[in-house]
């Protein structure tokens, strides 16, 4: 796990210098110091022409990897599928929504989970790393037939948050807790287990929540990237953590916590109660608030029900 911690950060320290570089392509970061300028500037091109504040310009290509996976369900039953791959029966009553196995893929011993990021019937295939190759080379090939293709992680960003699926660092920080973030469910308040952070949780219900995590859409097509400043009633109420465009919705979809600039409790009735727009370098947009995403909101898809 450190390795592969170090492995990314710098990875990512990398990638940063180079969109910086991408937008100064007459400086030359890695020309000072005695290194040699570089001199081919076609991946700084590329990171400059993708990082835009408009929609990318693989914009059609997610909005198809999105609607692929939204209208799969139209096409075939995903247990067609990995019911050829997996050794084990996939049927409601053997497996049930948000359980695990561990089954045999294809010959190799994997862990399926019946739980999805995307808010589709679905089942997560951990993988050990020698037969991720093998696994996926077999979905492929029995889903061949039914129209299988891959995607892309901008597809997943943009499935998760129109099914409203929290993004740790974005959505959820260490300075968040479960109530402010609507995730009182994952807490077992209801119970009388011991857990850490209980006590702390117990007392923020009873004095109730002063900042809250929404939903928002608008409908002028425009995106959002987080940041942009959330305005109730000509007051600011908070910014945006997360943003991006709901393809199924056909709205740009963003979340942030509100408050009361008042200090008061951020409760289902203030919230509601507001005019909203949100504000996108300098231009404010009308805006609808949600307290939960408006696809799926009883959350049947994820559980096959259509």
């Amino acid at each position: 796990m450190v390795q592969s911690e170090r492995t990314c950060s710098s990875k990512w320290l990398f990638i940063i210098k180079l969109t910086v570089n991408s937008k100064l392509l007459n400086y030359d970061y890695y020309g000072f110091y005695g290194n040699k300028r570089h001199e081919d500037y076609r991946y700084s091109q590329l990171l400059h022409d993708d990082y835009t504040f408009d929609f990318p310009p693989h914009h059609h290509q997610i909005k198809s990897e999105c609607g692929s996976c939204r209208n799969a369900v139209a096409m075939f039953d995903i247990r067609s599928v990995l019911q050829e791959v997996l050794d084990t029966d996939l049927s409601n009553e053997a497996f049930p929504f948000s359980t695990h196995q561990v089954v045999k893929a294809a010959g190799h011993t994997v862990r399926a989970m019946r739980l999805s990021f995307v808010g589709e019937l679905g089942w997560e295939l951990h993988v050990p790393r020698e037969s991720c190759v093998a696994v996926h080379r077999a979905v492929m090939q029995f889903g061949e037939k039914f129209g299988i293709a891959n995607a892309g992680y901008r597809a997943i960003d943009s499935l998760s948050i129109e099914k409203g699926y929290r993004h740790w660092h974005a959505d959820l920080r260490s300075d968040d807790t479960p109530l402010e973030a609507g995730l009182a469910f994952t807490c077992k308040l209801k119970s009388n287990i011991p857990f850490l952070g209980r006590e702390v949780l117990e007392k923020q219900k009873a004095e109730g929540l002063f900042k809250r995590l929404v939903c928002f859409t608008i409908d002028e097509k425009v995106p959002m990237f987080g940041l942009e400043v959330i305005w109730r009633n000509g007051k600011i109420v908070g910014h945006i953590r997360r943003a991006d465009f709901a393809f199924t919705l056909n709205k740009t979809i963003a979340y942030g916590y509100v408050r009361d600039p008042d200090g008061g409790v951020v409760t289902p009735d203030f919230v509601k109660s507001g005019e909203y727009s949100l504000e996108r370098m300098g231009i404010c947009y009308p805006a609808k608030v949600h307290l939960k995403s408006p696809f799926d909101p009883n959350n049947k898809r994820v559980k096959g029900i259509y």
